[in-house]
């Protein structure tokens, strides 16, 4: 073992950014539970120190010339983050919730330059050291959720609670445990589902059952619906997106099998636990109530309605950094970077949402053995039109910076391969 090479700064920026950058948070905020201290005392260090090592990974690959994506989509991110932070300083004083410097410092400090970090330092050799520590951080986020959790009592709301107050929240909510356990159903369907991701079957499916085991239980525990929205929808695009030929038909119609045999055993196992996931999910069929009164009290068509109207009071620039009308974010990615920045920033993070979206689904189609980088980046895209705000969401951000990196290296070898293959 080569002990300078796994302490070497390269690798241990892959370490901070894929182990800690994608999990880390989620740890971090279980730290402040354990610790029981305020939850910034534990997430401030964590945050800083992505933000610093993702500087350095900046200035190091452009210092050394190192390749990295250099395409349009670098204006699309500039254009939607100039916006943005002009919007923050048009905010009036107030109507801000917060200050303008933690507005910037979320925006920018937590999203922005981060994402340009894993942007320009994802390539093949860090992504290899980057999957065993992002699986590390998955799994160490689990199974500390499970042991403060697990233990939780679900009857009444059907859904484990929060902790105690210490100046500010130090627990992790339903719904933030709820989709920490389906992104690690997602990356446990990778292992389960592509066969160039390990050469041998039994630890293959072992690490799958692992992940998907503990992700359908933090699931139950929480019982929010979004996070099953979250993973059938990325593992449905990814089996469709997999069949090439006739003979994939059949794969197809397994792995369908398999995703909904697995769907029903969560739900068998959830019932059991006393989650109310089974009862809010059979909400869904009843369309008026789920979007008129679902939620919070507010529907979500109503969110909309409102975000949409904010927008349309100064659709050149943005109008505002939440819906002010239901005092919170629209929960919605797309309608938000509208409302907020504008035609020419909404139209930016459109295009830069899109061709994300487009460059994850060939992933999977051409370069099998990265698609844990787009089944991760789909999981969050789902999410981002559920649930959350622009400067909340940080995985989606991240991620989004991984598929364009991916994409963009993997496709410059595809020709050599097709190359390879007609000399022989």
């Amino acid at each position: 073992m080569n002990v300078r090479k796994i302490f070497s700064m390269k690798n241990l920026t892959a370490a901070v950014l894929y182990g800690g950058g994608l999990f880390g948070m989620h740890v971090a905020l279980l730290i402040a539970v354990i610790l029981y201290i305020p939850s910034r005392a534990a997430t401030m260090p964590f945050r800083a120190g992505v933000l610093i090592v993702s500087i350095w990974a900046i200035v190091f690959a452009i210092s050394k010339g190192f390749a990295f994506y250099k395409g349009k989509l670098w204006i699309a991110l500039a254009v939607f983050w100039a916006f943005y932070g002009l919007s923050i300083f048009m905010e009036p004083m107030f109507m801000l919730q917060q200050s303008r410097m933690n507005y910037s410092l979320y925006a920018f400090g937590i999203c922005a330059i981060p994402t340009c970090g894993f942007l320009i330092s994802t390539n093949r050799s860090n992504l290899q050291s980057g999957l065993i520590w992002l699986f590390a951080g998955a799994f160490v986020a689990g199974a500390l959720s499970i042991a403060l959790y697990g233990n939780a009592s679900l009857h009444g709301s059907g859904r484990a609670k929060g902790g105690d107050f210490i100046g500010d929240f130090v627990a992790i909510g339903p719904l933030l445990l709820s989709y920490a356990g389906s992104s690690l159903v997602v990356l446990g369907s990778y292992w389960a589902f592509v066969r160039e991701s390990l050469p041998s079957v039994m630890i293959r499916y072992t690490i799958a059952g692992v992940f998907v085991a503990i992700g359908a239980y933090l699931m139950a525990l929480g019982a929010s619906r979004g996070p099953v929205i979250a993973v059938f929808i990325p593992c449905a695009l990814f089996m469709v997106c997999r069949v090439k030929k006739a003979s994939d038909i059949i794969m197809l119609i397994v792995s369908s099998v398999i995703l909904v045999g697995m769907g029903f055993v969560l739900l068998f196992f959830a019932d059991m636990m006393g989650s109310a996931l089974v009862m809010r999910l059979k909400s869904l069929m009843h369309i008026q109530e789920t979007y008129m009164s679902g939620g919070v009290g507010i529907g979500r068509i109503i969110v909309y309605q409102e975000a949409f109207k904010q927008f349309l009071g100064n659709p050149i620039l943005g109008n505002g950094l939440y819906c002010r009308a239901v005092l919170s974010y629209p929960h919605n990615f797309i309608l938000e970077a509208y409302m907020t920045t504008g035609v020419f920033g909404g139209t930016a993070f459109l295009i830069y949402f899109s061709t994300c979206v487009s460059r994850a689904i060939k992933i999977i189609r051409h370069f099998p053995v990265y698609s844990w980088v787009s089944l991760f980046f789909l999981h969050y895209a789902v999410y981002c039109q559920f649930s959350s705000g622009i400067i909340m969401n940080h995985y989606f951000w991240y991620s989004s910076a991984m598929v364009i990196a991916v994409y963009e290296f993997a496709s410059k070898e595809r020709p050599l391969i097709r190359r390879r293959q007609y000399v022989r």
